[in-house]
C-alpha cells in the first residue's frame, strides 16, 4: 500500500510567488528524484512582503494550509536596507520557529541569492545557518552564478533549474527520518491576525487569492463605516488590506477613543495586491473602520490614475500578545 504523501509548504516571497517558477519545477521532478517518501509540494508566495510581515500571518497561513512540514524562503526581499534589520531578525525567526514548534512541524530554511548581496558575508545567511545548526534543522544557501538572474532577484530559466535543484536537495534532508521539529524559542511576545472574514455574513465579502495567500475581505465605502466587536480586548498593531487603483486612506478608531490612519496605496497601485501596514499599538475591544474619500496624492509608476470613488477591502487586523520571554532557547 502506498504511503500518504507528505504535504510540504514552501513559504516565501516574490521569487516563490512566480508562476511556473522554481517550486513548480521541483514539483515536476519529485517522482523521478527518488526522495525518501511521496511529497505533495505546495507554496504560498508573498510578493512585496518582508520578513517583518510574517509573524502576524504565520499562524493564519499554517492553519489554512495544514502542512506536514515547511520550507522558509525568506532571504530574497530587500529588507537588509531597513534600519536595524539584523537586530530585528532573530525575533522574526523565533516567531516562525515557534509556530512550527507548537504544531509539531519539521521545517527548513532555503536562502536564495540576490545580485546586490555579498553572499559570502551575508548576515541573513549567517543568522539562518546559526539557528539551524543550534536546532538541527536543514539549511541550504544558494550561491549566485552567471546567468541566474533576469533582474536583482528573480531567476532566468537556468536560474529556476538551479533553485529547483537546491529545493529538491533540501527536501531530501527535511523529510528523512528522524523528522526534526524545532524546539521552543524564547520570545517576548507573539503576533497573530484577526481575519475580517470572521465578522462577515456567510457568502459576503470579496475573496482575494494570489500565489496561495487567500483572504475574504470586508468591503468599505466612504460614508459607510464598519463597526466590529472583537472577542476580547486586543492589542492592535497593524492592518492588511488590498492596495490597488481605487484604494485610499482608511481610518481605524476605537469608539470615542484612539484613532489611526493607514494608506494602502503607493506607486505600484496600477494593479491589486495585499498590502500589510503597521501602526502604533493600541488596545481595543471594538473598532470603527472608515474608508476616507480622498484620492491619494501619489503618482503611479505607469498607467492612468483612477480618480473615482475609493473602495477599501479589509483582509485582517494584525494583533499581538505577551508571552514569557524566559521560555525556550535563545537564538
Amino acid at each position: 500500500m502506498e504511503s500518504k504523501a507528505m504535504r510540504v509548504l514552501v513559504l516565501g516571497f516574490s521569487v516563490t510567488a512566480e508562476k511556473n517558477g522554481y517550486v513548480e519545477a521541483a514539483a515536476e521532478r519529485l517522482a523521478a528524484d527518488g526522495l525518501p517518501r511521496p511529497i505533495d509540494l505546495r507554496k504560498v508566495g508573498l510578493g512585496g512582503f518582508h520578513p517583518s510581515n510574517l509573524p502576524p500571518l504565520i499562524d493564519y497561513i499554517l492553519d489554512r494550509e495544514k502542512p506536514d512540514a515547511v520550507v522558509f524562503e525568506i532571504a530574497t526581499s530587500s529588507f537588509r536596507n531597513q534600519t536595524n534589520a539584523d537586530l530585528n531578525h532573530p525575533p522574526i525567526l523565533a516567531a516562525l520557529l515557534n509556530a512550527c514548534h507548537t504544531r509539531n512541524l519539521p521545517c527548513a530554511f532555503l536562502d536564495l541569492p540576490r545580485t546586490d548581496v555579498e553572499f559570502a558575508t551575508d548576515w541573513v545567511v549567517t543568522q539562518h545557518g546559526d539557528a539551524c545548526r543550534q536546532l538541527g534543522l536543514p539549511h541550504a544557501a544558494v550561491a549566485p552564478s552567471e546567468g541566474m538572474f533576469k533582474d536583482v532577484v528573480h531567476p532566468t530559466p537556468d536560474g529556476i533549474a538551479t533553485l529547483s535543484d537546491a529545493l529538491l536537495a533540501l527536501l531530501r534532508d527535511l523529510v528523512a527520518e528522524p523528522l526534526i521539529v524545532p524546539k521552543a524559542i524564547a520570545a517576548s511576545g507573539r503576533q497573530s491576525c484577526f481575519a475580517f472574514s470572521r465578522v462577515l455574513a456567510p457568502g459576503a465579502g470579496r475573496r482575494f487569492e494570489r500565489a496561495g495567500l487567500e483572504f475574504t475581505c470586508a468591503e468599505l465605502h466612504p460614508g459607510q463605516p464598519l463597526h466590529i466587536k472583537l472577542p476580547q480586548p486586543t492589542r492592535i498593531i497593524g492592518l492588511m488590506a488590498i492596495a490597488g487603483p481605487r484604494s485610499g486612506q482608511i481610518r481605524v478608531a476605537v469608539p470615542q477613543g484612539e484613532a489611526r490612519t493607514v494608506q494602502p496605496y503607493d506607486p505600484y497601485c496600477y494593479y491589486e495586491r495585499m498590502y500589510p501596514m503597521r501602526m502604533a499599538p493600541f488596545m481595543a475591544s471594538e473598532l470603527v473602520l472608515q474608508q476616507l474619500p480622498g484620492v491619494p496624492e501619489v503618482d503611479l509608476l505607469k498607467g492612468e490614475k483612477d480618480t473615482g470613488p475609493r473602495i477599501g477591502y479589509l483582509a485582517a487586523l494584525f494583533t499581538s500578545y505577551d508571552t514569557d520571554p524566559a521560555q525556550g532557547l535563545k537564538l
